[in-house]
């Protein structure tokens, strides 16, 4: 058995935390709005509202836009071709933040991402990053040789350029100039299709049909045109993070604070409703 799968995930943990300390700021709820010049996106096939969008509208951030409703079943890759086809819809404004749908935590104003990636990176599309490769060439199970070594071109390829731990490309939240978006995930679904990827995933998809691989190729071919935030200047995925690691605006608390949290996770990993969070606008 792979000893990466035994590694303890606390991060659901920390974001019940990062959640709590956010509700309990005072004269946060219903105060924020998104900035003129950025177009939220958000992907999901569920009529019932998700997390993030509960997390927004909290916040008093409605304008968004939900895409993927008018779907009767869901594949990874459909985010790329619902995107396009937003954008060449929406073509303004010229931004554009994704944040999937259901477990992303917005902890504060955008318009800090929005001055962030104009003042601070160079790039065209910004993606988070997290610790572990996903799929992994080490723990994706019952994948052929070929596939092995794909995995693995791309994971020397992000751990050349970024410095550990968060060093692997996660598709779960990015901010990117439309143009640029509109022009490389049509490049993305061209190369998808030349892609010799024909394995199953754990959730039964095919392994071309994972847009998270499909980006981290584009990514790998692309660099430094798409970039990783691997210093977590506005995302953070909590994946197997260390309570060191988790840039929030307050120390997290430990002890028995941290004991509740970790078990109220735990409860809702076994009734489903729960996968693991991210945190956004450091």
């Amino acid at each position: 058995m792979d000893r990466n799968r035994l590694r303890l995930n606390f991060g659901p943990a920390y974001g019940l935390l990062l959640e709590r300390q956010m509700f309990r700021e005072k004269g946060l709820k219903g105060r924020l709005q998104s900035p003129i010049d950025l177009d939220i996106v958000l992907c999901t096939t569920y009529a019932s509202k998700q997390y993030t969008e509960k997390i927004l509208e909290y916040l008093g951030i409605n304008d968004f836009t939900v895409l993927g409703r008018n779907l009767e079943s869901w594949k990874h890759i459909y985010k790329l071709e619902l995107i396009i086809d937003h954008i060449e819809k929406h073509p303004r404004p010229g931004l554009l933040l994704h944040l999937d749908a259901p477990d992303v935590l917005v902890t504060g104003d955008l318009q800090p991402v929005v001055d962030c990636f104009n003042s601070d990176f160079d790039c065209d599309i910004l993606f988070s990053a997290e610790k572990n490769s996903a799929p992994g060439s080490s723990t994706t199970r019952e994948i052929t040789e070929s596939e092995v070594g794909f995995l693995s071109r791309i994971e020397a390829f992000e751990e050349a350029n970024y410095q550990a731990p968060f060093q692997y490309l996660n598709a779960g939240c990015f901010i990117g100039r439309k143009e640029a978006i509109l022009e490389l995930f049509a490049e993305a679904l061209r190369t998808r299709e030349q892609l010799d990827l024909s394995s199953r995933l754990h959730h039964g998809d095919y392994l071309y049909n994972d847009d998270q691989l499909v980006l981290r190729e584009l990514h790998r071919r692309h660099h430094p045109r798409i970039q990783l935030d691997h210093e977590n200047m506005m995302f953070q995925n909590l994946y197997a993070t260390q309570r060191s690691e988790v840039a929030a605006r307050h120390p997290l608390p430990g002890g028995v604070s941290f004991l509740v949290a970790y078990l109220s996770y735990l409860a809702r990993m076994v009734t489903g409703k729960i996968k693991r969070r991210f945190i956004s606008s450091r």
